[in-house]
């Protein structure tokens, strides 16, 4: 299960894993940061989903369209997930995690780190019960 929309605002990997980890939606409380093939699992380049580029310093909010299935409301065209980077030795990684781009379709690598930048959306999402 998917939450309608990401969390509006980037912000680091902490802050969107805190934002998943608190969010109350439809009568749950058990969401999480979604999973890196869970993102690209929703991906299909042939669709087209509205969206929006919220404002910045830089612009007014725009009108922009993701490519995924679903009727998502995204705020990005690339979200963080849960998912760590694996080094060469096959170990976790605690400063580096993957990233999902929903132009492209891609991997990506981005970083825990603040002072390296990544700051991206949080799009929760829930485990089905048995």
């Amino acid at each position: 299960m998917w939450a309608w929309r990401d969390n509006g605002k980037d912000v680091g990997r902490h802050k969107a894993m805190r934002y998943c980890r608190n969010l109350r939606l439809a009568k749950y409380s058990d969401w999480r940061l979604a999973a890196i093939d869970e993102l690209e699992g929703i991906y299909d380049h042939k669709s087209a989903t509205s969206g929006e580029n919220p404002r910045s310093p830089w612009h007014d909010a725009e009108y922009m369209t993701f490519s995924v299935k679903g009727n998502l409301f995204l705020t990005s065209d690339r979200e963080w997930s849960s998912t760590p980077e694996i080094d060469e030795n096959g170990r976790a990684s605690n400063a580096s995690f993957r990233y999902f781009d929903l132009q492209t379709g891609s991997r990506e690598k981005g970083f825990e780190d603040i002072a390296e930048g990544d700051f991206m959306p949080a799009l929760c999402v829930r485990s089905p019960r048995n």
